[in-house]
C-alpha cells in the first residue's frame, strides 16, 4: 500500500474514533473530583463509646493513649497446659513478649496510641491503663479416627481499663472477657499418632505453638472490644450546606472514607460530678478528606428536623467500626 494512502486511512480512522467519543455524551471525569454522595433522611443509630473524657480529649485536639500491662499469660505446671516452662521460654511465650504482641494487635487499628506501662505516664484525660491477664488456660487431647489424638487449646482473657486521670474503671460493672481457641480444624492443631509421646521435644514445641495461636486470637477479639470503647471523636468547627469541617484527623484516629455520626451532647452535674445525660444524633457524614488534625466530610444521612451545628461532636459509626482496616 502506498504511504499517502496509508496516511489517509490512518487519519480517517482517528477522526472516526474522535467523533464516536464525542457522540457518547459522557463527560470526562477528573480523577481528583470528589465522589458523588447520595443522601438519605431518617432515623440515625447512636453508636456506643461516648464518654466525657473522650469529648474533652478532642476539645484539646489530643489523641487517646492506652498504656498496656500484661500480668499473666498462663503457666505450665499451674494451669492445664501440656508443655513445659522451658519450651514456653524457647518460643518467647512469656508475659513480656505477649504484652508486646497485645500492644501491636491494639495498635494495628491506628485508632489510638499504644504504649507500655514501663514508660513514664503523665495522668491526662486521654490516658488509660489496660491491664490484661489470662483467667483460664487449658489444653487437652481428643481422640480421632485411626487412634490419633488432636490437641485443643483454649484461653480466657480478661481486660480491665482504668482512667489514669480519675483513677476510675471505665467499665464499672464488668471487665472485658474474650476467648481464643485453636485446634478446631485440620492444620490448626497438633496431631499425635497412637504411639506418639506428648512429652517428646517435637510435640512439646507444637503444643506450645498451639497455645500461642490461641492467645493471639484472644488478643484480636480484645482489640475489637477495646476499639468499640475508644472510638475516635471529632468536633464540628465549620458547616457549609452539606459539607462539614471537623477538628479531628489522622492524629485523633480517623482514616479516609470513615463514616461518623454527628451528635449533640448534654451534660449536667450528678452527685457533684459532671456527667453526660443525653446524646442526640443529627447526621451521618463520610470523611474523604482526612488530614493530620482536621477532616472534611459530606452529609450522607440527615435527621428529619435537626441539622449539624458548630460545637456538635462526631464519633466513628458502627459501619466504619465493623470495617476497620487493620495493618
Amino acid at each position: 500500500m502506498k504511504p499517502d494512502v496509508l496516511f489517509r486511512l490512518t487519519t480517517a480512522s482517528a477522526l472516526l474514533l474522535f467523533v464516536a467519543a464525542c457522540a457518547t455524551d459522557k463527560p470526562l471525569i477528573s480523577p481528583h473530583a470528589p465522589e458523588k454522595v447520595q443522601q438519605t433522611q431518617g432515623a440515625i443509630r447512636m453508636p456506643s463509646g461516648v464518654y466525657l473524657e473522650g469529648l474533652r480529649t478532642i476539645d484539646n485536639a489530643a489523641r487517646t493513649k492506652l498504656y498496656v500491662q500484661m500480668e499473666y499469660i498462663g503457666e505450665p505446671g499451674k494451669d492445664k497446659l501440656m508443655f513445659s516452662p522451658a519450651v514456653a521460654r524457647s518460643l518467647d511465650l512469656t508475659p513480656r513478649q505477649m504484652q508486646r504482641v497485645l500492644m501491636d494487635t491494639l495498635l494495628a487499628s491506628r485508632r489510638f496510641d499504644v504504649l507500655s506501662m514501663d514508660n513514664s505516664v503523665t495522668a491526662e484525660m486521654s490516658n488509660f491503663q489496660v491491664t490484661a491477664l489470662v483467667t483460664d488456660a487449658y489444653q487437652k487431647l481428643e481422640p480421632t479416627e485411626g487412634g490419633r489424638r488432636v490437641a485443643i487449646s483454649r484461653v480466657k482473657l480478661s481486660l480491665q481499663i482504668k482512667n489514669l486521670y480519675t483513677g476510675e474503671l471505665v467499665m464499672q460493672d464488668r471487665a472485658i472477657a474474650v476467648e481464643g481457641q485453636s485446634g478446631l480444624s485440620s492444620g490448626d492443631r497438633t496431631v499425635l499418632g497412637p504411639k506418639d509421646d506428648p512429652a517428646s521435644p517435637m510435640a512439646q514445641q507444637s503444643l506450645a505453638a498451639d497455645y500461642k495461636n490461641a492467645l493471639h486470637r484472644a488478643f484480636k477479639e480484645a482489640a475489637i472490644r477495646v476499639g468499640e470503647i475508644f472510638r475516635p471523636v471529632g468536633k464540628v468547627v465549620s458547616a457549609d450546606g452539606d459539607s462539614l469541617g471537623l477538628l479531628g484527623g489522622i492524629r485523633q484516629g480517623f482514616q479516609g472514607k470513615d463514616e461518623l455520626v454527628v451528635f449533640r451532647v448534654k451534660t449536667a452535674p450528678i452527685a457533684g460530678k459532671e456527667e453526660i445525660v443525653s446524646t442526640v444524633p443529627v447526621a451521618v457524614v463520610r470523611c474523604d478528606g482526612v488530614g493530620s488534625n482536621t477532616s472534611q466530610c459530606e452529609i450522607i444521612r440527615r435527621h428529619a428536623t435537626l441539622k449539624p451545628e458548630l460545637g456538635d461532636y462526631a464519633i466513628l459509626s458502627d459501619v466504619s467500626m465493623g470495617n476497620a482496616r487493620m495493618d
